[in-house]
């Protein structure tokens, strides 16, 4: 049995004669957020991991799921498209699950994505899942089972009984540039995360004004920043000095407008990084509903 990764994709089957573009991109997130060279490729819906069998598997399987255009992934073994094989395989795969979770009821479900497999899906369910009852004595429930085993028939067979979610969306690069202007709360890092799973490169910005905020202020965007490139990559944080332009608002501006009046300036200097990076438009955490 070969461990493999299935990550399923959802909005990008819809794309048409572009997907093969969207799914380069993705299989191109997927080598780069694990870290080290995997075999990837896609094939009837999915995108197929060749894991190797280590303790850093886990960890690639967390990088995997957290990347934009990411449905689901399932941890699963590999093995010849063949009846014995796939009991075999059904056998020690549930074994595995058992010491981790008990159950007392379970069912087999079976997909063929390769019509030309002799059996078929309700007569594959039938003989795994009748060896699989006498194995261990669970009870067949069809409707909520405590455990699914799942059985993919492509060009190889694929059983797997977790199904772990990811963010979906779109992968990061199959849209524009866009800058966002990041702080320390909670709406702008959250803008950031929206406008990278709609596929967009997001370079953030963060404006920096010591001593009118403390050096903690900046730690944090940056402890946000590494949290955000688990999903969406690498990310080039720019940190400008406003001191400055902070201080100039204070002596020259009536104290009802200097928000306004700051802002609006934060606004320009993140429209003139935009003009640097070649960003197509800015992304900031204002609500409409703010006051």
């Amino acid at each position: 049995m070969e461990p493999f990764l299935l990550v399923r994709y959802g909005e990008i089957g819809l794309k048409g004669q572009n997907r093969p573009f969207f799914l380069d991109a993705l299989t191109r997130n997927l080598a780069a957020q694990a870290g080290r060279p995997l075999e990837i490729r896609y094939h009837f819906g999915r995108v197929l991991i060749h894991l190797q069998g280590t303790a850093e598997d886990r960890q690639i399987i967390e990088r995997v799921r957290r990347t934009f255009g990411v449905v689901s992934v399932s941890p699963a073994v590999r093995v010849a498209p063949q009846l014995d094989a796939i009991t075999d395989a059904a056998t020690a795969l549930l074994t595995r699950t058992l010491e981790r979770h008990r159950a007392t009821s379970f069912k087999v479900d079976t997909r063929r994505a390769d019509k030309r497999f002799p059996l078929s899906s309700v007569e594959v369910n039938t003989a795994v899942g009748r060896h699989l009852q006498d194995r261990f004595g669970l009870r067949v429930n069809l409707d909520e089972p405590e455990v699914t085993v799942s059985v993919e028939i492509r060009d190889r067979a694929y059983l797997y009984t977790e199904i772990l979610p990811g963010p979906g969306g779109l992968p990061v690069g199959t849209g524009g540039r866009v800058v966002a202007l990041l702080s320390g709360g909670i709406d702008s890092p959250v803008a950031t995360w929206m406008a990278a799973r709609r596929g967009l490169v997001v370079i953030p910005v963060h404006c920096y004004a010591f001593p009118f905020v403390n050096e903690r202020s900046k730690v944090k965007v940056v402890d946000i920043c590494r949290v955000l490139a688990g999903y969406a990559g690498p990310l080039r944080l720019w940190v400008a000095h406003f001191t400055e332009i902070q201080r100039a608002v204070q002596l020259s501006v009536e104290a009802d407008l200097r928000v306004t009046v700051t802002r609006r300036m934060m606004m320009h200097l993140a429209e003139r990084i935009a003009r640097r990076e070649d960003a197509l438009g800015l992304v900031t955490g204002e609500s409409a509903g703010q006051v």
